[in-house]
């Protein structure tokens, strides 16, 4: 991400100046590690289903965070965090943004989350989420 939008961020408040912290983000990588070890063993229904997807969104928005945390940054949104990885993948825009919609809707407007929907972040998850916590780790040195 480019100096200027970062500098923007921080004048919004959606992003704190703060001293990279790489014990956090040690912290985020085994929290975010963690939730994706325990979700294969929750039975995926219609009652799991919104925990399962609201704990790898969170658990992907810990690697965007960790991501900044690294630069020196504290996120104040998840749109920052979501924003950061997209930026670091590119071929993730459309994916990311989709399941950061159905996680706005489902917080704030009431839509349920469904089987389908958990199992779209699972894949997402399967996909892409191991290589970005793997460049996490190699950077939180």
């Amino acid at each position: 991400m480019d100096n200027e939008r970062i500098k923007k961020l921080v004048e919004k408040t959606q992003l704190r100046t703060r001293l990279r912290d790489v014990p956090l983000v040690r912290a985020l990588i085994e929290s975010a590690e963690s939730v994706s070890k325990a979700i294969p063993h929750i039975p995926l229904d219609d009652y799991t289903a919104p925990i399962i997807f609201e704990s790898l969104y969170r658990a992907i928005r810990q690697i965007g965070d960790g991501f900044w945390w690294l630069q020196g940054y504290e996120p104040r949104t998840h749109d920052v965090s979501i924003e950061l990885l997209i930026d670091k993948e590119q071929g993730l825009a459309q994916k990311i943004e989709r399941l950061k919609q159905l996680r706005h809707d489902s917080a704030y407007r009431g839509s349920k989350i469904t089987i389908e929907n958990a199992k779209e972040i699972i894949l997402f998850w399967d996909e892409h989420c191991s290589k970005l916590l793997e460049d996490l780790r190699k950077e939180a040195v």
